[in-house]
């Protein structure tokens, strides 16, 4: 009968071994999968609004959808927004989503995320001509942007 106290706690050092490997094998719990807090923060994401006047909207209630139609027909949820630096490259692109009237105007939300650091930022919609900011301005307007099109 002495044996059966050994194989006892033979056998709960098996068990506490077999539950205790994986968590050993697997680094302890430490910052395996954690970022170090001094590489290169995240990027900004460019958001905003394109907001389009066009009396086509005049008489639509707010919430509908919209998109523009005729000479704006390129203005449409989708529409590619494209950002380029100071030396015209194109570092970002994102699209518009489906656009909503407010006030008799389609408004069409903007997203370009990751936007790389530049000094200048050329922001483009479709075939439209760009328009540039400065870091700074970016940055102080919390990367939002105000576009607008139309009458």
């Amino acid at each position: 009968m002495s044996r059966l106290p050994m194989l006892l706690k033979l056998l709960a050092a098996l068990l506490t071994a077999a539950i205790l490997l994986p968590f050993a094998a697997c680094g302890g719990g430490g910052d395996a999968g954690s970022t170090d807090s001094k590489t290169s923060p995240s990027q900004p994401n460019i958001t905003g609004t394109l907001t389009l006047s066009d009396s086509d909207f005049l008489f639509l209630k707010n919430g509908d959808p919209c998109s523009g139609s005729g000479g704006y027909s390129d203005i449409h949820g989708g529409a590619q927004v494209v950002v380029k630096d100071e030396s015209d490259e194109l570092i970002a692109t994102g699209s518009l989503s489906a656009g909503h009237v407010s006030s008799g105007q389609c408004d069409f939300p903007i997203a370009v995320r990751n936007v790389p650091d530049a000094n200048f930022y050329t922001i483009q919609v479709s075939h439209r001509g760009g328009i540039s900011y400065s870091r700074e301005e970016l940055k102080a307007k919390g990367w939002m942007v105000g576009l607008s099109l139309g009458d």
